[in-house]
């Protein structure tokens, strides 16, 4: 098999495993929506995104260096995943003694059940521990079987939501079995491969040092990129109102789908891009565009549907979240033109210049956020998140036009 024909089989593969997921999603949207409705959907989705900025502020950037150091030498898989492991449980336990000694004041100035705090913590260690042990998985460039991990994963996720809405369980109860069965498949995918990595059976603190020294840029990127993707969510937290938030949640919950092509695109890129030595600019366009072109498509299907489906789907109550969704849609796309090419871009080593293109991104829609937030409730919101990402694509396209250019000057030369 050739290289461009198992990275075609790689990136379907993983788009169809996405598709499951998204099939999953789907499942457990619709109940929790219906059951709990537009208030008590913005409750458990406010204690979902917060364990998601949970794993993403503590993972000190191992996600990344766990797919630099294991793909270049497989037998330090093992000591990474165990050291993944260590981490995910000192952040379990630093949110249980921070739940502990303030829980009941948080408890109390959020207006959420003192479950839900719990839950929070579990989700984020877990969904902690996932993200470092697939990590190792793509090092692996074993994705067929990190797919059928996720399957699971949203397998038993949809069970238990499906569960809790037999159940008529409160929006805590919802938080707290998506937390358990988080912890059990990320503990189920650790052992799966620990079972057959290579390397020594312990931790390893070299390794530490080697990850957060090579992931500190890297780092700090994803996570002012990730806090752009949930800035939205963010400011209606702390500015609006939980019913707008549950408004908001069905958007998000289709720009996550929408987001599955080129994320299962740049999954499966980095790790080439990482091994080959000569530059592969040709085929990184060539991809950026077909990317592009596809999900123009798919966000015109979703634009022209969304006032029909959305309300179909999730119930009536939910019609606000459609123009929230249109508001997100150039989120989208630039999100999918910036994830193929900022593999371009780090391949090699991480560029301040990603770094601050990812902090201006941020800073344009926290800015443009309070007002908009404030008069358009979640409308306002997903359009200062598109604002940010907007200006994020217009700078990336900036860097990689000065780093061709760059190229073809040694070519000269």
């Amino acid at each position: 098999m050739t290289g461009s024909t198992l990275r075609a089989s790689s990136i379907s593969g993983t788009m169809a495993a996405r598709v499951a997921i998204l099939a999953g999603g789907l499942v457990t949207g619709i109940i929790s929506a219906r059951a709990l409705g537009p208030s008590g959907r913005g409750q458990y989705f406010a204690a979902t995104t917060a364990a998601a900025i949970l794993a993403q502020l503590t993972n000190l950037g191992l996600a990344s260096s766990n797919v630099f150091l294991g793909a270049r030498d497989p037998s330090k898989i093992r000591p990474l995943l165990l050291n993944s492991a260590v981490l995910s449980a000192a952040v379990a336990l630093l949110c249980a003694a921070a739940i502990v000694l303030g829980g009941p004041q948080v408890s109390s100035l959020l207006g959420v059940p003192g479950v839900m705090l719990w839950a929070t913590g579990l989700l984020g260690s877990a969904t902690l521990l996932w993200n470092l042990a697939a990590s190792l998985l793509v090092a692996m460039e074993r994705f067929a079987a990190l797919n059928v991990w996720q399957v699971v994963n949203a397998l038993l996720a949809c069970i238990a939501i499906v569960s809790c809405g037999l159940l008529r369980a409160p929006p805590g109860g919802f938080a707290l079995a998506s937390a358990l069965s988080a912890a059990v498949t990320a503990a189920g995918l650790a052992f799966f491969i620990g079972t057959r990595a290579g390397g020594p059976v312990s931790p390893s603190v070299k390794l530490v040092r080697s990850g957060v020294g090579f992931s500190a840029r890297a780092y700090v990127a994803l996570l002012l990129a990730y806090l752009l993707q949930r800035s939205g969510a963010s400011l209606l937290v702390g500015i609006s109102t939980a019913s707008e938030l549950g408004q908001y949640s069905i958007a998000s919950q289709v720009f996550d789908v929408l987001l599955i092509v080129p994320s299962s695109i740049s999954l499966v890129l980095y790790p080439l891009l990482v091994r080959r030595t000569e530059d592969l600019w040709h085929d990184v366009r060539r991809t950026t565009l077909l990317t592009t072109v596809a999900m123009l498509v798919l966000c015109a299907v979703a634009a022209i549907t969304a006032p029909f489906l959305l309300p179909l789907i999730f119930g009536a109550r939910y019609a606000g979240s459609v123009r929230a969704l249109w508001a997100l849609l150039p989120t989208v796309i630039a999100y999918s033109i910036v994830s193929v090419l900022s593999q371009y871009l780090v391949a090699r080593s991480f560029p301040r210049s990603v770094v601050l293109v990812w902090a201006l991104g941020l800073a344009a829609a926290l800015l443009t956020g309070f007002a908009l937030t404030r008069s358009y409730g979640a409308f306002g919101a997903a359009l200062s998140q598109s604002i940010g990402a907007g200006l994020v694509c217009c700078l990336i396209l900036v860097l990689v036009w000065r780093r061709t250019e760059l190229f073809r000057e040694e070519i000269r030369q």
